[in-house]
């Protein structure tokens, strides 16, 4: 069973996976899938309307292939969720050169206020595919 996001620009479809949850993210190029990437994953925790800037850091990786890139970077996103208490939901200034990925992460400080609707333990590499020319990746998560 899948569903659609409900939000005006639909970005990802969420699916299920046994003992896990995924995405099918959308996205003609690899900068595309990174953005939607990091909206999904936000999308799974908080409701859009909670999203709130007040933070920011610089991320920069390296990786052998897409697929790593994306792991990297996702599982950096939920290790600040545990650690820090801090989401980031977006990014500016994205660059994918080469095996190179740097970009600014826009966040917000999670609060007692901000309920997520599920907890994400890790972005697993069990069926991950990262496939610009087709315009989606698959990812799947542990939760």
């Amino acid at each position: 069973m899948s569903k659609t996001n409900n939000s005006k620009e639909e970005f990802f479809t969420e699916i299920n996976h046994t003992g896990d949850v995924g995405v099918l993210v959308k996205g003609d190029t690899i900068e595309k899938i990174v953005l939607n990437s990091i909206k999904a994953i936000a999308s799974m925790y908080f409701d859009r309307e909670e999203f709130q800037p007040d933070t920011r850091t610089t991320y920069r990786s390296s990786f052998k292939n897409p697929e790593d890139g994306l792991v990297d970077l996702l599982n950096f996103i939920i290790m600040e969720i545990d650690s820090d208490s801090i989401i980031y939901y977006e990014a500016t200034g994205l660059t994918v050169l080469g095996n190179q990925l740097e970009a600014e992460l826009v966040g917000f400080k999670i609060t007692d206020q901000n309920i997520p609707k599920r907890v994400l333990k890790a972005v697993t590499y069990h069926e991950i595919k990262v496939d610009a020319k087709s315009g989606y990746a698959r990812i799947l998560f542990d939760i």
